[in-house]
């Protein structure tokens, strides 16, 4: 393994996520004057990268040092690739949600089954893996709910139900159940996802908020941001986002205006 190449990506690596920063930050001081609000969306950045760059800068120097075997070298390159997508996936929630403050959508007829359908096939091994039951595709299939449509921007919806069932399969327990539902009338349409687990009552408000993650997570890597993104494409949909949990289930309940 040449060890130069390995330097040159981590450094290379580090300088860009620098500029990233830095470039983020000079917008967020010139286009906000709530200090509070920027210093804490600062704080969660910072906390949701410095374990991945840790372990990146650890894995690399034990390379470069020697301190790592060289017949292992191979093994901690992959983790310090998955960690790098890590910090891409964060930088990519966190540009998002900031963009989504100021966004002016144009908006085309969506056929929201089919934006559904097109995600769950991307889960399809997540779901396997972890045994999930998948329940109510069948009664959709076999409703006019298969062909609703809502007037909206494509790219913002995959964003937001891909959020959506993200979080329901990353909380839904080994041999869970989940079940989706939608629901349309000439005002709006609802799409409803059912999980196994429960959230606690005191914890249901807050889930989507910004930063926000359950404790009961397997999955600490997230951002926080997942369903706080959800929230603003749904209003900037003229819809908004609500949850339920209790009997050993949780909802998570998008509504979109047809119009």
């Amino acid at each position: 393994m040449d060890r130069e190449i390995i330097l040159i990506f981590v450094s290379v690596f580090f300088i860009l996520l620098l500029i990233m920063f830095l470039l983020w930050e000079i917008s967020a001081s010139r286009h906000r004057t709530d200090n509070k609000l920027r210093d804490e969306e600062m704080s969660y950045l910072m906390h949701d990268i410095k374990t991945p760059l840790n372990s990146i800068k650890g894995f690399a120097e034990g390379i470069l040092d020697g301190t790592i075997p060289e017949d292992e070298e191979e093994k901690y390159l992959r983790v310090i690739k998955s960690e790098s997508e890590r910090v891409a996936k964060i930088a990519e929630d966190y540009a998002v949600y900031k963009k989504l403050d100021s966004a002016r959508i144009v908006k085309k007829e969506v056929k929201v089954y089919d934006v559904i359908c097109e995600i769950l096939l991307t889960f399809e091994k997540k779901i396997t893996q972890k045994n999930i039951i998948l329940k109510g595709i069948e009664d959709i299939e076999n409703s006019k709910e298969k062909s609703v449509f809502v007037k909206g921007n494509k790219d913002l919806l995959h964003r937001a139900f891909y959020n959506l069932i993200d979080n329901c399969v990353k909380y839904t327990p080994y041999g869970g159940i989940i079940r989706l539902y939608i629901t349309s009338d000439d005002k709006k349409v609802e799409v409803t996802l059912i999980n196994s687990g429960e959230i606690e009552k005191a914890d249901i408000e807050k889930i989507f908020a910004a930063g926000y993650r359950a404790d009961n997570s397997n999955d600490k890597k997230g951002t926080g941001l997942g369903l706080s993104i959800v929230k603003k494409i749904s209003q900037l949909h003229k819809g908004d986002v609500f949850a339920q949990t209790g009997n050993g289930k949780t909802s998570v309940t998008v509504t979109l205006s047809v119009k």
